[in-house]
């Protein structure tokens, strides 16, 4: 078992590093002097336990367990100090610190308590390789609970009273929202393991920040269906919902380093809708190709005209999406494979004449959908009356590419010019606003944090956290330059409450610290 240990006072981390740790299988792999040296090592040794100071500079114990329990949930935090606040005892419980020992301390007790942290290590750890050896058997058990449920609530065919003996707390009082997690692993015949490894941290974390949902789990994708209360507001439902994905991605990309992708459907006010807000979630997904992986993709962000949840039953998935996220080249594969099924079936082409008159009716659903009117494409074009002239499969064919083609660029620019036009509103607004933040710029906007970050990196260049910090490092200098301003009123101006981290910011970008910046212009 690997030990790291941070404290900040010199003849107690000597005391800890000189404890016979071996006797009991435990060997020390770092020691740090503060708890923001004690995360780095933590993030690149993977340690099983920390036995932690409480007060130490730039990062406190506490602050230290919390965040290490993101990527290391399995991990067992020992916390030292010689306070006896019961605040931080507290603290300590609420963030599943392991053990909280007062100084001073007999190294026995220590060493006690470390064997016992141990001891539940191996315990679990067994206790997941049994997991792990039946969960081959749950396999199609699983597949079989999450359509079963779906099915049920979606047809409300079944009495409340069974389903709440299979899945619980479920009712029509409450909201629910589901997530689905893609995980693009290697396949292998450790896939389902590995991958039920994966599921297993993230419950963990999940449940550190929220109590009630369902979680589902197949061999690619995980599904979890948060239960809220109905008095909570949807925006609020939906801010803790991406803190609590932000988190597992957090997971997801310190440890696994695998593609992912995160759909969030929309939140539902009825046990019976639940479903939908699943089918929004899936649909999320697809759009992977347009923003990308290892994200969190909000179905309100990239389908905010949607309004009506029946489109995603009653049309064909896989052809409306690949033109909903601008994927023309596979939209194009779809049709051509559809008209070659016709040459090889000898279709008559009336039958073909009908069947195109109906992709066209998807196609402009596909417009709908993207909040678009299909009138500004085709009002001058007569499409009933084009398809029923051409009288040969080749006609059609051309004629329907056509369609594709026409509306996927059409979606594509306008999506791209709405996203340019909202990022020019967003630097605007920044410069207007420089001791904004990502949180409050999302919320003005009317957008989730995660869609705003990855429209202005793939716009920009650059993160917006990074241009925020920019802008008001350039009007920092020219108030320096035009005022006679302290420091300390510059630094408030632009957004920041200390004027020792502006000075380090304003260093690290300008190359000299803000005083001397001020003294150069006025020399």
């Amino acid at each position: 078992m690997k030990l790291l240990i941070a404290e900040d006072e010199f003849l107690c981390r000597e005391n800890l590093k000189n404890i016979d740790w071996e006797s009991i299988g435990v060997s020390i792999c770092g020691v740090a002097e503060n708890g923001q040296e004690a995360m780095e090592l933590a993030k690149e040794l993977k340690p099983d336990i920390i036995i932690s100071d409480i007060e130490m500079p730039k990062k406190t114990g506490l602050e230290l367990a919390n965040e290490v329990s993101n990527i290391l949930p399995d991990i067992k935090v020992i916390i030292l100090t010689a306070y006896t606040k019961f605040e931080y005892v507290q603290e300590s419980v609420s963030l599943g610190v392991y053990e909280y020992i007062l100084k001073p301390f007999e190294d026995i007790t220590l060493l006690n308590t470390v064997k016992s942290a141990v001891s539940e290590q191996i315990a679990e750890r067994s206790k997941n390789l049994k997991l792990e050896n039946i969960s081959r058997q749950l396999e199609n058990c699983k597949y079989f609970l999450k359509s079963y449920f779906f099915s049920v609530i979606e047809n409300n065919s079944a009495p409340n009273s069974e389903l709440f003996s299979i899945f619980g707390g479920l009712n029509n009082d409450s909201k629910y929202t589901a997530a689905v997690i893609s995980v693009k692993s290697p396949s292998t015949d450790e896939s389902f393991s590995h991958n039920y490894k994966i599921f297993s941290s993230i419950i963990k974390i999940i449940s550190k920040f929220h109590k009630d949902y369902i979680p589902f789990f197949d061999i690619s994708t995980m599904t979890f269906l948060f239960i809220h209360e109905k008095n909570i507001a949807d925006s609020e439902i939906n801010n803790e919902i991406l803190n609590i994905l932000n988190a597992v991605c957090e997971y997801l990309d310190f440890n696994q380093g695998i593609k992912y992708v995160i759909g969030v459907g929309k939140c539902m006010s009825a046990l019976k809708d639940a479903a939908y807000s699943y089918s929004d979630a899936v649909n999320a997904l697809n759009y992977s190709f347009y923003l990308g992986f290892n994200t969190v993709i909000c179905i309100s962000d990239v389908e905010p005209k949607q309004n009506s949840v029946d489109y995603f039953k009653f049309y064909d998935e896989g052809f409306l999406n690949h033109i909903k996220v601008g994927d023309g080249a596979s939209a194009m594969l779809s049709v051509k494979k559809l008209f070659n099924s016709f040459r090889n079936n000898q279709e008559p082409i009336s039958t073909v004449q009908r069947i195109c008159n109906e992709l066209f009716v998807r196609a402009s659903m596909c417009l709908i959908q993207c909040g678009q009117n299909p009138d500004n494409l085709f009002d001058k074009t007569n499409v009933w009356l084009l398809i029923k002239k051409y009288n040969t499969i080749d006609d059609l064919e051309k004629c329907i590419c056509d369609i594709v083609d026409v509306t996927v660029s059409h979606i594509s620019f306008t999506r791209n010019t709405k996203n340019k036009d909202l990022i020019r509103q967003v630097e605007a607004y920044i410069k207007e606003n420089p001791a904004t933040s990502l949180s409050e710029i999302a919320e003005h906007f009317y957008h989730s944090p995660n869609y705003l970050s990855n429209i202005f990196s793939k716009e920009m260049g650059t993160t917006i956290k990074n241009y925020i910090i920019q802008v008001r490092i350039d009007i920092s200098k020219k108030l320096l330059s035009e005022s006679g301003s302290s420091i300390y009123e510059v630094a408030g101006a632009v957004g920041y409450k200390n004027p020792q981290h502006f000075s380090m910011v304003f260093k690290k970008l300008v190359g000299v610290t803000p005083s001397t910046y001020q003294n150069n212009l006025h020399n």
